[in-house]
C-alpha cells in the first residue's frame, strides 16, 4: 500500500538519499563553498590546464565508458563516441580556444552622470554549481555543464541519473581522478 501511494504522489522513481550519503552530500557542498573564492581567482591559463586534464583523462579512458554505456544502453563503442564523447571534447576545446578572450573586462560606455570615469563589464563566476544529469545521453549531457563550470570558475557538483548506474560510477571515478572534491564532485 505504501509502494502505491509513493508511487501516486510521483516519489517512487526518486529514492531518498540515506542519513550518510546525505551528511556526504553536505561535507562536499561544505568543502566546495569553502574552497568557491580560491576557485573562482583562478587564470584563464590554470582553468584551461584543468580541461586539458580532463579531456586527456577522457581519452585515456574511452575504453571504460565504452563498456559502461554497453551495460546501461547496450551502445555501440562508435555511437559512443559520435554521441558522448565528441561533443565532450569538441566543448572542451572551444572553452580552452576562448576562455581567455571571454574572461577579459569589456569596456562600456560611462554614463553622463559618472563623468570622470571609467565602466566595464566583468564576468564572475557564481561560485557553486549542481549538475542534474538525464538519463538519455548520460555522459556529454552530464560533462558538458561541468565544463562549463570549471571554465566559468565555479566548483561543481554533478547527480548522474540514477537510470545509468554503469555510467554513473564510470563519472564519479573519472573526475575523482581528475579534480579535487573541493572542486568537482
Amino acid at each position: 500500500m505504501e509502494a502505491l501511494m509513493e508511487a501516486k504522489a510521483g516519489n517512487s522513481a526518486t529514492p531518498q538519499p540515506t542519513a550518510d550519503a546525505a551528511a556526504g552530500i553536505k561535507t562536499v557542498f561544505e568543502k566546495q563553498q569553502a574552497n568557491r573564492w580560491k576557485i573562482a581567482q583562478t587564470t584563464a591559463d590554470e582553468r584551461c590546464a584543468k580541461l586539458k586534464k580532463l579531456k586527456k583523462a577522457i581519452w585515456q579512458r574511452r575504453a571504460e565508458l565504452h563498456r559502461a554505456l554497453q551495460e546501461d544502453f547496450r551502445k555501440n563503442p562508435a555511437e559512443t563516441d559520435i554521441t558522448e564523447v565528441y561533443p565532450v571534447i569538441s566543448e572542451i576545446g572551444h572553452m580552452v580556444s576562448h576562455l581567455a578572450k571571454w574572461m577579459k573586462p569589456v569596456k562600456v560606455k560611462t554614463p553622463i552622470t559618472l563623468l570622470g570615469t571609467r565602466s566595464e563589464i566583468r564576468y564572475e563566476p557564481k561560485g557553486l554549481v549542481l549538475v542534474l544529469a538525464p538519463w538519455n545521453y548520460p555522459f556529454s549531457l552530464a560533462l558538458n555543464p561541468v565544463v562549463a563550470a570549471v571554465a566559468a570558475g565555479n566548483c561543481a557538483i554533478l547527480r548522474p541519473s540514477g537510470k545509468v548506474p554503469a555510467t554513473g560510477r564510470f563519472i564519479k571515478s573519472l573526475l575523482a581522478g581528475v579534480f579535487n572534491e573541493n572542486e568537482v564532485a
